[in-house]
């Protein structure tokens, strides 16, 4: 009969994205937009979004933590997608490709992306954990506006004692998230001290690990700042051990602090990390074009097949628990905007992949990092490489950086915050 006449629905391939930051929300809101005919799941062990830029108006006292954090179930989903908060990933089964949850149950998927960022780990420098704040903790904010604030008082007593108290900001290793954020940190240090009265009673000092962290460009504007609100900086330090007040180096040197704050070491979380996906330095490597996970990394656990099969079923992983390098030798920089612009991209790839389509060419790929200086002002540092996309042998990157407004900052975050809820929070204001 014709009304049993029922065509077969074709199927649709079920994305897994793991991670609802920057890069699985660049990813899933491009995916909406192109109207690709899968079925999505995100996964992210949080129920809030945060953005890293936000945290410095916390631990100086201009806003409460909770204005700098958003709930996920707000955010503007597509239909095609459905949201697994407070949902932990405890490992992956790569050869049958599934996710096992932390409850035990296993997802199955025909494409995965990660975007789990990382996590810090103090564990590899002795007497990190116990004798520096860790800059790149949400849960640390408060603890970091109390000791600041202990820090102004100390600081006030050894004006009186013409003397100094030192706040060390100690990058232990490289790459890490957001690079400009140690020389916010020690700006906003400099300008709340000075505001205070107190500025003469402290030194700031930062150390790193290589030459310069950031892009070659930015340098003179970055040591003519530091010049100028007396910040000192010590390159290829590489922080070995920290004892009580003391920070000793690979080199034999020995910083004393009274506070110290510092970039821990940064790597994969541990189910990617158990995974055998990652690199010596504790990130998954990736193809700087596409960011489908490298083959060799694959080969090693023993999975050809999926080499083998093509690269339709290959895992991608964006944000910043991925590795790439441009040349000449240099890790891809890790922050927000790129890993939105990455989850956009591998968007774009699920997309043709599943309407049997060619690839499309990778994205121009150019971020906005704001490094507040203290008084009202940013330093704006433009990192751009759209040429290293397009021809990674022979492309170069380019970085440009100037002064703005503190109000560029707060509507860089709004433009992210209206791409991502589209309306349902309210807007960010310092």
């Amino acid at each position: 009969m014709a009304g049993d006449d029922v065509s077969e629905q074709p199927h649709q391939p079920h994305i897994l994205i793991v991670g609802a930051g920057f890069g699985g929300l660049g990813c899933i809101h491009t995916l909406g937009q192109l109207e690709t005919p899968a079925r999505v799941t995100i996964v992210d062990k949080k129920d809030t979004f945060t953005i890293g830029g936000t945290w410095q108006f916390v631990w100086t006292g201009r806003l409460s933590q909770d204005k700098t954090r958003w709930p996920l179930s707000s955010a503007a989903l597509p239909p095609m997608a459905s949201l697994m908060l407070n949902t932990s990933v405890s490992k992956l089964d790569l050869a049958a490709q599934k996710a096992i949850l932390a409850n035990g149950t296993p997802i199955a998927y025909d494409q995965l992306v990660l975007s789990p960022g990382v996590v810090s780990d103090g564990s590899r420098i002795p007497g990190l954990t116990e004798h520096a704040l860790n800059l790149y903790c949400f849960d640390n904010v408060v603890s970091q506006k109390e000791q600041l604030e202990h820090f102004s008082q100390l600081a006030e007593a050894k004006v009186l004692a013409s003397e100094k108290a030192t706040l060390l900001i100690s990058i232990a290793a490289v790459p890490y998230q957001c690079p400009v954020a140690p020389w916010e940190v020690a700006f906003l240090v400099d300008a709340k001290l000075r505001a205070t009265g107190v500025r003469e009673g402290a030194r700031i000092v930062i150390t790193a690990p290589n030459e310069w962290p950031l892009p070659d460009p930015t340098r003179p504007k970055f040591e003519a700042e530091m010049s100028a609100k007396q910040v000192e900086f010590f390159n290829n330090k590489q922080l070995a051990a920290l004892e009580p007040n003391l920070a000793h180096y690979a080199d034999g040197t020995s910083v004393a602090f009274d506070l110290a704050w510092a970039v821990y070491p940064q790597r994969a979380p541990d189910f990617v990390r158990d995974s055998g996906l990652v690199n010596a330095r504790g990130f998954v490597p990736v193809d700087l074009q596409t960011n489908r996970i490298a083959s060799e990394a694959l080969q090693l656990l023993q999975i050809p097949a999926m080499v083998k099969a093509g690269t339709s079923h290959v895992p991608y992983c964006i944000g910043d628990c991925c590795w790439t390098m441009i040349q000449p030798e240099l890790p891809h920089p890790k922050a927000g905007e790129f890993a939105w612009q990455m989850g956009a991209n591998v968007a774009k790839q699920i997309d043709a992949t599943c309407r049997g389509e060619a690839l499309p060419p990778p994205d121009k790929r150019k971020g906005s990092c704001f490094a507040e200086a203290g008084n009202g002002t940013v330093l704006l540092l433009e990192p751009d490489l759209s040429a290293v996309l397009a021809d990674p042998l022979n492309g170069k990157p380019d970085a440009r950086v100037s002064e703005a407004p503190e109000a560029a900052k707060v509507e860089w975050v709004n433009k992210h915050l209206a791409r991502i809820f589209n309306g349902s929070v309210a807007p960010f204001i310092s």
